[in-house]
């Protein structure tokens, strides 16, 4: 949540205008709020999204296996106590 607020105070959600494809028979334009869009402040295309969220997966998953590795050096220090392992 801290990441999306700081992300939101620097930048702030876009009212940009989209194609709602809700009813797939009568696909309409309207306004909506976007908490992410790209550098022209347009709403992201689902082919670029893709790139942008594998991009977020891998620096999220690296992050994750470091995290995992330091709890796991610190049980190791206090002995490996049962049931307290870290789970990744």
């Amino acid at each position: 949540m801290d990441a999306v607020a700081a992300h939101l105070e620097r930048y702030p959600a876009q009212r940009v205008d989209i194609e709602d494809r809700t009813n797939l028979r009568k696909p309409k334009r309207r306004k909506a709020l976007l908490v992410f869009t790209n550098e022209r402040r347009k709403a992201i295309r689902r082919a670029a999204w893709a790139s942008v969220w594998a991009n977020v997966e891998k620096v999220a998953n690296k992050a994750f296996r470091r995290d995992h590795e330091a709890a796991l050096k610190k049980w190791e220090r206090r002995g490996c106590p049962e049931d307290k392992d870290p789970v990744l």
